[in-house]
């Protein structure tokens, strides 16, 4: 049996694949992501990543592809119905000299970003997958995956979103948010 670290990631979104590129980037772990869908799938328009968020990204090396693929801005400005702006506001300083305070890019091209980096980091995405069971003993975790395998890991990240199956699976319904 391998003494390497395993991360298995469930939810190959914005967070998920965030998480395995960096753990890769950072670590000598095997990383995993489990992912429902197609990434043919990936849905939306355009997405805002605000200073903290792109900060986050340049730290773990991703800022660069998300302001190549993007726009910046570091303005706001309010506008009527006829388009005639009244008020223009500085967003504030960007973390570092050639960044924008924010960024706008589409969330497919956004996503894709995502997935290229974890994949070219290392990470496995297993798409079209689901994690079945859950079983926690000894500090492993061992799930049971829709295709019928079987695997083992350190620990089991559960980013599959708000209504979370996994967090569902390991602590019950009483757990789920409230709008």
């Amino acid at each position: 049996m391998s003494s390497e670290k395993k991360i298995i990631i469930v939810g190959a979104g914005i967070s998920g694949l965030t998480l395995a590129h960096s753990v890769k980037r950072m670590t000598d772990y095997e990383v995993r992501v489990i992912e429902k869908d197609t990434p043919a799938n990936l849905l939306g328009t355009g997405i805002n990543l605000l200073g903290n968020a792109l900060r986050a990204l340049d730290q773990v090396g991703l800022g660069e592809a998300c302001l190549k693929h993007g726009k910046g801005w570091s303005e706001v400005s309010l506008a009527d119905g006829a388009g005639n702006i009244h008020r223009t506001i500085k967003t504030g300083n960007s973390h570092r000299e050639g960044f924008p305070a924010a960024l706008g890019i589409m969330r497919p091209v956004f996503g894709k970003i995502l997935e290229e980096n974890a994949l070219a980091s290392g990470a496995k995405i297993d798409y079209q997958t689901t994690v079945t069971d859950i079983v926690q003993s000894d500090g492993k975790v061992t799930v049971t995956l829709s295709n019928g395998e079987i695997d083992t890991c350190d620990l089991l990240v559960a980013a599959d979103g708000a209504l979370s199956a996994t967090r569902k699976m390991v602590f019950g319904d009483h757990l789920k948010g409230e709008y």
